[in-house]
Parts: structure tokens; C-alpha cells; sequence
């Protein structure tokens, strides 16, 4: 049972030493890592952040470019809209034009009848 305990503390013994050998070959590759990544990850970070800001410009040029778009329509869209207002408005004041001539030239036959019995009426009576 001695040389058991003396195999097993053995072997503890060699994982501790294992353990400790591995946690400084840990920390010597993590340093090594983390000042050879950094200069690498601020390029990373940049870079993604240069591409985002090129998206994020392009979209918006999209974005301008629809609602440019979007606003000429518009603006067409109204100018018809007020085009044909303008047509109406033209048309009924021509037909009201009209009417006021209509109503003026009978008035103004009426007047003349009137004028003519009147002087019908001047001239036999004397």
C-alpha cells in the first residue's frame, strides 16, 4: 500500500507540475496573443466600422434619391391636378360669359322692343 500512495502522490505530483508548467505557457500565450491581437482587432474594428459608415451613406443616397424621385411625381401629380382645375374654371367661366352676353342681348332686344311700342304709342297718339 506504500508504493501505491508513493505512485499516487507521484503522479499528483506531476499534475500539479503540469498544471502550473501549462498556467505559465497559459499566460505567456495569452500576453503574446493580446499584444499581437490588438493592433490586429483595432484594424478589424475600423475596417468594420469604415464598411458601416459606407452602407449607411449609400443607403441614404437611395433613400434621397426615391424620396427626389417620389417628390417630382408629386410635383407632376399637382401640377396636372391644378391644370385641369385651371381648364375648368376657364371652361365655366366661358360658359358663364356666354350666358351674361345671352341675357344682356334679350335684355337689350326687350329694351329695344319697349323703346319701339313707345314710340309707336308716342307717334299715334298725336
Amino acid at each position: 500500500m506504500d508504493s501505491f500512495l508513493k505512485g499516487v502522490g507521484f503522479y499528483i505530483h506531476q499534475i500539479i507540475v503540469y498544471k502550473m508548467l501549462s498556467n505559465r505557457f497559459f499566460a505567456y500565450f495569452c500576453t503574446l496573443l493580446i499584444t499581437n491581437l490588438i493592433p490586429t482587432m483595432k484594424k478589424l474594428f475600423l475596417s468594420f466600422a469604415a464598411l458601416a459608415l459606407v452602407a449607411s451613406v449609400y443607403s441614404c443616397r437611395e433613400t434621397t434619391k426615391d424620396n427626389a424621385e417620389e417628390t417630382a411625381e408629386s410635383i407632376q401629380t399637382d401640377t396636372e391636378n391644378a391644370l385641369d382645375q385651371a381648364d375648368e374654371a376657364i371652361d365655366q367661366a366661358a360658359e358663364d360669359t356666354q350666358d351674361a352676353l345671352e341675357d344682356a342681348g334679350e335684355a337689350v332686344k326687350e329694351a329695344a322692343d319697349d323703346v319701339k311700342e313707345d314710340v309707336q304709342d308716342a307717334t299715334d297718339g298725336n
